[in-house]
Protein backbone atom coordinates (compact mmCIF):
# COMPACT_ATOMS: atom_id res chain seq x y z
CA UNK A 1 0.00 0.00 0.00
CA UNK A 2 1.45 3.45 -0.90
CA UNK A 3 2.73 5.51 2.00
CA UNK A 4 0.37 8.38 1.22
CA UNK A 5 -2.55 6.02 1.90
CA UNK A 6 -1.11 5.04 5.27
CA UNK A 7 0.42 8.21 6.65
CA UNK A 8 -1.12 11.56 5.84
CA UNK A 9 0.79 14.78 6.37
CA UNK A 10 -0.74 17.31 8.66
CA UNK A 11 -0.44 18.20 12.31
CA UNK A 12 -1.61 21.73 11.50
CA UNK A 13 -3.50 23.57 14.16
CA UNK A 14 -2.34 21.44 17.07
CA UNK A 15 -1.74 23.17 20.34
CA UNK A 16 1.09 21.54 22.23
CA UNK A 17 0.57 21.84 25.95
CA UNK A 18 2.19 20.62 29.08
CA UNK A 19 -0.10 18.02 30.57
CA UNK A 20 -0.01 19.41 34.07
CA UNK A 21 -0.85 23.02 33.23
CA UNK A 22 -4.07 24.58 31.91
CA UNK A 23 -4.48 24.54 28.15
CA UNK A 24 -3.82 27.86 26.43
CA UNK A 25 -6.30 28.61 23.65
CA UNK A 26 -5.38 30.15 20.31
CA UNK A 27 -7.84 32.87 19.33
CA UNK A 28 -9.90 32.26 16.21
CA UNK A 29 -10.13 28.46 16.49
CA UNK A 30 -13.16 26.51 17.64
CA UNK A 31 -11.39 23.13 17.79
CA UNK A 32 -8.39 22.47 20.03
CA UNK A 33 -6.03 19.54 20.21
CA UNK A 34 -2.73 18.44 21.63
CA UNK A 35 0.27 16.43 20.50
CA UNK A 36 2.00 14.21 23.07
CA UNK A 37 4.82 11.70 23.23
CA UNK A 38 7.13 10.19 25.82
CA UNK A 39 8.68 13.67 26.17
CA UNK A 40 5.64 14.70 28.25
CA UNK A 41 5.96 11.68 30.53
CA UNK A 42 2.87 9.88 31.77
CA UNK A 43 -0.18 11.95 30.84
CA UNK A 44 -3.12 12.08 33.24
CA UNK A 45 -5.92 11.88 30.67
CA UNK A 46 -8.58 12.33 33.37
CA UNK A 47 -7.16 15.84 33.85
CA UNK A 48 -6.80 16.53 30.14
CA UNK A 49 -10.43 15.60 29.44
CA UNK A 50 -11.54 18.41 31.79
CA UNK A 51 -9.69 20.97 29.64
CA UNK A 52 -12.11 20.78 26.68
CA UNK A 53 -9.64 19.17 24.32
CA UNK A 54 -11.34 18.00 21.12
CA UNK A 55 -8.60 15.65 19.90
CA UNK A 56 -5.09 14.44 20.57
CA UNK A 57 -2.35 13.11 18.36
CA UNK A 58 0.10 10.77 20.05
CA UNK A 59 3.51 9.74 18.82
CA UNK A 60 3.48 6.09 17.88
CA UNK A 61 6.72 5.48 16.02
CA UNK A 62 9.94 7.02 14.78
CA UNK A 63 12.22 5.86 12.01
CA UNK A 64 12.47 2.19 11.12
CA UNK A 65 12.09 0.56 14.52
CA UNK A 66 11.39 2.93 17.41
CA UNK A 67 8.05 2.70 19.22
CA UNK A 68 7.22 5.50 21.65
CA UNK A 69 7.29 4.11 25.19
CA UNK A 70 4.09 6.00 26.14
CA UNK A 71 2.11 5.22 22.99
CA UNK A 72 0.10 2.27 24.28
CA UNK A 73 -0.80 4.10 27.50
CA UNK A 74 -1.83 7.26 25.63
CA UNK A 75 -3.72 5.36 22.90
CA UNK A 76 -5.69 3.28 25.41
CA UNK A 77 -6.42 6.19 27.73
CA UNK A 78 -7.66 8.44 24.91
CA UNK A 79 -10.20 5.78 23.99
CA UNK A 80 -11.22 5.38 27.64
CA UNK A 81 -11.82 9.10 28.29
CA UNK A 82 -13.50 9.69 24.93
CA UNK A 83 -11.10 12.16 23.32
CA UNK A 84 -10.75 11.67 19.54
CA UNK A 85 -7.37 10.18 18.90
CA UNK A 86 -4.83 10.09 16.12
CA UNK A 87 -1.35 8.61 15.86
CA UNK A 88 1.73 10.01 14.17
CA UNK A 89 5.08 8.80 12.89
CA UNK A 90 8.29 10.85 13.17
CA UNK A 91 9.78 10.54 9.68
CA UNK A 92 13.44 10.45 8.64
CA UNK A 93 13.82 11.12 4.90
CA UNK A 94 17.10 9.19 4.58
CA UNK A 95 15.72 5.95 6.04
CA UNK A 96 13.73 3.30 4.20
CA UNK A 97 10.21 4.57 3.61
CA UNK A 98 8.80 1.03 3.58
CA UNK A 99 10.50 0.12 6.88
CA UNK A 100 9.04 3.26 8.46
CA UNK A 101 5.55 2.44 7.16
CA UNK A 102 5.90 -1.13 8.41
CA UNK A 103 6.99 0.13 11.85
CA UNK A 104 3.86 2.28 12.09
CA UNK A 105 1.52 -0.49 10.87
CA UNK A 106 2.99 -2.96 13.40
CA UNK A 107 2.43 -0.48 16.22
CA UNK A 108 -0.92 1.20 15.55
CA UNK A 109 -4.31 -0.46 15.23
CA UNK A 110 -6.79 2.09 13.92
CA UNK A 111 -10.51 1.64 14.47
CA UNK A 112 -13.50 3.52 13.05
CA UNK A 113 -13.63 6.99 14.59
CA UNK A 114 -9.86 7.39 14.92
CA UNK A 115 -8.31 10.33 13.12
CA UNK A 116 -6.21 9.68 10.02
CA UNK A 117 -2.57 8.97 10.83
CA UNK A 118 -0.04 11.70 10.10
CA UNK A 119 3.64 12.12 9.37
CA UNK A 120 5.71 14.48 11.47
CA UNK A 121 9.00 15.41 9.88
CA UNK A 122 11.26 17.94 11.45
CA UNK A 123 14.63 16.88 10.11
CA UNK A 124 15.71 17.09 6.48
CA UNK A 125 18.89 15.04 6.77
CA UNK A 126 20.28 17.58 4.29
CA UNK A 127 17.85 16.45 1.61
CA UNK A 128 16.23 19.08 -0.59
CA UNK A 129 12.49 19.74 -0.38
CA UNK A 130 11.75 17.99 -3.71
CA UNK A 131 13.49 14.78 -2.56
CA UNK A 132 11.61 14.73 0.74
CA UNK A 133 8.25 15.24 -1.00
CA UNK A 134 9.05 12.43 -3.45
CA UNK A 135 9.81 10.06 -0.56
CA UNK A 136 6.59 11.05 1.25
CA UNK A 137 4.60 10.30 -1.90
CA UNK A 138 5.94 6.72 -2.23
Amino acid sequence: MPMKNILLTGLTGLSLIGCNIPTERVDGYDIHGIDVSHHQGVVNWDTVVTQNIDFAFVKATEGEGFQDSCFLHNWTELKRVGIRRGAYHFFYPVLSVQEQVDNFIRTVELIPGDLPPVVDFEVTNRMVKREIIERLEL
